[in-house]
Formats: C-alpha cells, sequence, structure tokens
C-alpha cells in the first residue's frame, strides 16, 4: 500500500473517527494527518494573504516541513499545499466571511503553476440569499461572477494582476430537493436548489 501524504482538516475530530468506524480504517492503515479547529482561529491557521511573488517561493522551498501526522495546526502548511478540496462550506458564511476564509485557504495553496484549490457549494445564478424554513438566519450565496471575482481580488494584491495568476472555472447546476439530506429539505425554495462546482487554478 501507497503511503498516504495527505493533511484533513474539519471543525470536529469526532468527525474523523466515525470516517474510520464507517471506512474499518485505523491510524496505521489510513495514516493521514489531522487537525480539528475553526479556520478563522489564528491557533489553527495564522492568517496571512496568498503567496504571490518568488521572495515567498524562495523562502518556502528553503523551509523543511514536519511529517504531516505530527503537525497540531495548519500554520506550518502555509505555501505548501498543491491541492485543497472544500465542499458545503463555503456558503455557511456571510459575504464578508467568505472573502475572509479565501483569503485564508490561499495562504496555504503553493504558489506554483497547477496548484488548485476546487470544491462545490450553494450558489444562486445572481448573488443574493435564500432563506431556510422557520429560521432566521440567510444563506449567502455567490453567482459565478461573483464568486470568481472574489478570487480574482484575493489573488490581486492591489497590482490588478490576480487573473494573471489564477483561473477561476464555474460549473452550476440545479438539484431537485429530494436528492439532498433532511437538513437541506427547510430551504424556503421547495422545487431544487444551485449547486456550482469551481476551481481556482494557479497559471
Amino acid at each position: 500500500m501507497e503511503s498516504v501524504d495527505n493533511k484533513i482538516h474539519t471543525l470536529h475530530l469526532g468527525f474523523w473517527d466515525y470516517g474510520h468506524e464507517l471506512f474499518k480504517s485505523n491510524s496505521k492503515t489510513f495514516p493521514a494527518g489531522f487537525v480539528a479547529g475553526d479556520i478563522f482561529d489564528p491557533s489553527t491557521l495564522a492568517p496571512r494573504g496568498a503567496y504571490i511573488d518568488s521572495t515567498d517561493i524562495d523562502t518556502i522551498s528553503s523551509e523543511r516541513l514536519a511529517p504531516l501526522q505530527d503537525l497540531t495546526s495548519l500554520t506550518p502548511l502555509l505555501g505548501n499545499v498543491s491541492a485543497i478540496h472544500t465542499a458545503s462550506f463555503f456558503h455557511l458564511f456571510s459575504e464578508e466571511k467568505q472573502l475572509d476564509l479565501a483569503r485564508r485557504v490561499s495562504s496555504l495553496l503553493v504558489p506554483k503553476p497547477g496548484s488548485i484549490i476546487f470544491g462545490s457549494h450553494f450558489a444562486l445564478p445572481e448573488m443574493g440569499f435564500r432563506s431556510e424554513g422557520g429560521r432566521e438566519w440567510k444563506m449567502f450565496c455567490h453567482s459565478p461572477e461573483t464568486w470568481k471575482d472574489m478570487w480574482l481580488e484575493v489573488f490581486d494584491c492591489g497590482d490588478g494582476k490576480g487573473a494573471e495568476r489564477v483561473r477561476v472555472d464555474t460549473q452550476m447546476f440545479r438539484v431537485p430537493i429530494q436528492g439532498l439530506w433532511v437538513t437541506y429539505t427547510q430551504l424556503s425554495d421547495k422545487s431544487e436548489v444551485w449547486i456550482m462546482r469551481w476551481s481556482v487554478t494557479r497559471i
């Protein structure tokens, strides 16, 4: 069996334990590292923006990364991750928090062509809010256009070159409400929801 060279992060450690139970695995048969924490907590990930210029790249290349299984936070991974997957995550936060989250996630990405952040979440054809029945909380949803604009801003760094650094691809599709788990059957639109698959690739 090939070695597993991954780092996995979520808010609750119990989810990881359930995964081992479900797939009949353990830390020896699936030795991927795991960090439980709040992505907005500096102790989980030190806040900074994306790595951009050659100085950043040289600094990262000169630093030796500890074994992933030994990490207790994501901070040592800054600028070292070539592929990041995030699903059903961004839509949990406000517009402002989504921008903050994108900046934090981008800081983990290695600044080399082909490195990628990708995932999927709820969206709308036009940016706006959708409500969950019986709740005051409203879900902020980006459109494909505003989602792209957000990531170009993340990699802009004030010089207007965001589009020269990343390519943002999106795909919108509708899912019947019956095809979703119970949590989302309370959404105000009872017929269907929009899902956006997306990727942000360094070029």
